[in-house]
């Protein structure tokens, strides 16, 4: 198969990057809901649920910005430009859940 298509083989270990993806997953998946646990310790945010929502868009927006710019370590490009590139699709993908969750909504 590395001869037909191209691909070159690695020595690197799958359980390793497995590992690797769920720590990630698990470790940046969190820092939205983290807006959600300060509403449970923080009277104000728990009265006022739209600031919780508020919060956890701009923290999930550092987020995205954040793993698009360290994403420059693999691929040497410009930290700026990635980081804008996984915010915005990353926001696409937000407002596509969102409006299909929305379009669910009416049917239920």
């Amino acid at each position: 198969m590395a001869e037909e298509l191209g691909i070159f083989e690695t020595d690197e270990s799958p359980i390793k990057n497995g590992v690797v993806t769920f720590v990630s997953f698990a470790l940046f998946g969190f820092v939205p809901l983290v807006a959600y646990v300060l509403a449970q310790l923080i009277p104000y945010l728990s009265v006022n649920p739209s600031i919780s929502f508020l919060i956890a868009c701009i923290l999930t927006g550092l987020t995205l910005f954040a793993l698009g710019s360290l994403k420059v370590k693999v691929t040497g490009k410009n930290f700026f430009r990635s980081g804008l590139e996984i915010l915005v699709l990353g926001g696409l993908a937000a407002a596509a859940t969102h409006g299909i969750g929305f379009a669910l909504r009416t049917l239920i």
